[in-house]
């Protein structure tokens, strides 16, 4: 099976793009890319049973988990910790965005040139 994809209709903005192909920001611009993937297999999943087998399979036979409530208490713990994190990073890539997009700062000649000497001089 053929599979075309977009990345530039796929993701939500040139930002992610240019991370996800490991070009420059520049480059995204002149993109007009589709990507062909060949799809050979199509894995299926059997659920496991949730019991004290995938507990330890997940936390290591020294885990400290010894009920069901117990191991969906973590989990959950750990998935809010995680998109804690990243709702705070996709908060800071828009953030970034629209201040850069709409905050055309116009700093002064003399500012940057002495920004960029006490760089040099580190």
């Amino acid at each position: 099976m053929l599979l075309k994809f977009n990345p530039k209709v796929a993701y939500a903005n040139d930002h992610e793009v240019s991370h996800l192909l490991k070009i420059k920001h520049e480059e995204i611009e002149t993109l007009k890319s589709e990507f062909n993937f060949t799809i050979n297999k199509i894995n299926t999943f059997i659920p496991a049973e949730i019991n004290e087998d995938l507990i330890k399979k997940v936390y290591g036979e020294e885990t400290d988990i010894k009920t069901i409530d117990e191991f969906r208490s973590r989990i959950a713990d750990e998935l809010k910790a995680n998109l804690k994190y990243s709702s705070e990073y996709r908060f800071l890539i828009d953030t970034k965005e629209k201040l850069t997009k709409y905050a055309a700062m116009q700093l002064p000649e003399e500012f940057l040139k002495d920004g960029l000497l006490k760089r040099m001089k580190r």
